[in-house]
């Protein structure tokens, strides 16, 4: 994989990235963690999610997927602003 620099962060980024927006829906929670594990092998450091995605599974599903030290090794995206749920947190 030919890593490229991320900003001034001293990171080093892949030119791709694996977005989650079908965890869960569709795809099966069991899938969506060998899709993970397949990127992460082939040198996909960027992952993006939101909580909006399957109202919060396919971040729930990315948990799983990064457990056991590989959350370390990824550069992790997410997005908040539409509320999944009501609650304290989505009160203004």
């Amino acid at each position: 994989m030919n890593y490229r620099p991320f900003g001034r962060t001293g990171l080093r980024i892949a030119p791709l990235a694996l977005g989650t927006w079908n965890f869960a829906d569709p795809t099966p929670p069991a899938d969506c963690i060998r899709i993970v594990h397949r990127a992460l092998d082939a040198g996909i450091n960027l992952l993006d999610s939101a909580d909006l995605y399957a109202h919060g599974e396919a971040e729930r599903i990315l948990g799983q997927a990064l457990a056991n030290g590989k959350r370390q090794h990824v550069i992790l995206a997410t997005k908040g602003h539409y509320p999944t749920s009501k609650g304290p947190r989505f009160e203004s």
